[in-house]
């Protein structure tokens, strides 16, 4: 675990290096931003359940008013809210499965159409 962990820290780590890099260029940002966000919060909840996991019954326990930075519970429990806000986990696999993979497109009958002519 703690080596998936450390695996997933340097992806994330140069996933935004490259992003950062080509901005600094002067590029548009591509769909690293997806990636990243995607094992940035996958990686905050395995290793929030781990350390979870480490404390045995002292898990268990918790306390609004520890330290941030050590506050597992309350980590493990934001964790989903961070795989809703600015795009869920579908949305950003289809951002990678269309421009990373070149998968095609889902199927949307309602492309192009404008919000307030969808039929209900």
């Amino acid at each position: 675990m703690i080596a998936r962990a450390f695996a997933l820290r340097n992806a994330i780590d140069a996933i935004t290096a490259r992003a950062t890099r080509d901005m600094l260029q002067g590029l548009q940002p591509g769909p690293e931003g997806s990636l990243q966000k995607l094992f940035a919060i996958r990686a905050r909840q395995m290793l929030s359940e781990f350390a979870i996991d480490l404390q045995g019954t002292d898990g268990l326990r918790y306390d609004p008013q520890s330290e941030p930075r050590r506050n597992w519970q309350a980590s493990w429990l934001d964790a989903p809210t961070g795989r809703i806000a600015g795009g869920s986990d579908e949305m950003l696999l289809n951002t990678i499965a269309e421009k990373i993979l070149g998968l095609p497109q889902d199927h949307r009958p309602d492309k192009g159409v404008p919000f307030d002519e969808i039929p209900i």
